[in-house]
């Protein structure tokens, strides 16, 4: 099925602050940011330190903000607009402005199918074509909600989802492989040199 983006999903901006972050260590919302973002594995992983906690009486009409399981988070602002889902959230939590959240229609699309295609090469062009702003590029929810979305039936698209997870985990597995072999032989030359 050829669709829009617009729809099969709800889109929103995340939470507009009007002033710079006051983390707080008592909070009971944790922001997500672009630091606890993995671009490059796509999903959440936050910083060493965590997330960072906020003060929910700070956050106007909060509950309109908090993420879901099934939301995928987009970056809206920069030269790559990559998609990650929210597989769970344990508590509360946000995004800033610097992201959009899509909450998908799941009777039409799977989550980490949407996640995926919108990582795609014909996702990210149309993405990039439509940007606007000279300094740092930005895509709007309207132009946003025009990208063209091609769905599979609903089992296809979880086959392609696990597909892309044991792909990414086949790559992940292989570097830590790679890791271990080059440690491995760093340790070996340290201790023929300690030995010569």
């Amino acid at each position: 099925m050829n669709t829009t983006l617009g729809q099969v999903a709800a889109l929103r901006a995340g939470y507009p602050f009007r002033s710079s972050i006051e983390p707080d260590p008592d909070g009971t919302v944790a922001l997500i940011q672009g630091r606890d973002v993995d671009a490059d594995r796509l999903r959440i992983a936050p910083a060493q330190d965590g997330l960072t906690q906020i003060s929910a009486s700070g956050i106007r009409n909060l509950a309109e903000h908090l993420l879901q399981p099934g939301d995928v988070i987009l970056m809206a602002r920069g030269p790559r607009n990559y998609a990650v889902p929210v597989a769970e959230t344990s508590g509360q939590a946000i995004v800033p402005g610097s992201f959009h959240v899509l909450r998908p229609d799941t009777t039409l699309v799977f989550p980490p199918f949407l996640a995926w295609w919108l990582n795609q090469d014909v996702s990210q062009q149309f993405m990039r074509a439509n940007n606007s702003g000279t300094t740092i590029p930005m895509i709007s929810l309207d132009v946003l909600r025009a990208l063209p979305v091609q769905l599979p039936p609903l089992d296809v698209q979880r086959h392609v989802a696990e597909l892309n997870s044991l792909i990414e985990q086949e790559h992940n597995l292989m570097n830590e492989l790679s890791t271990a072999r080059r440690d491995l032989l760093r340790a070996w030359a340290n201790q023929q040199a300690a030995h010569a």
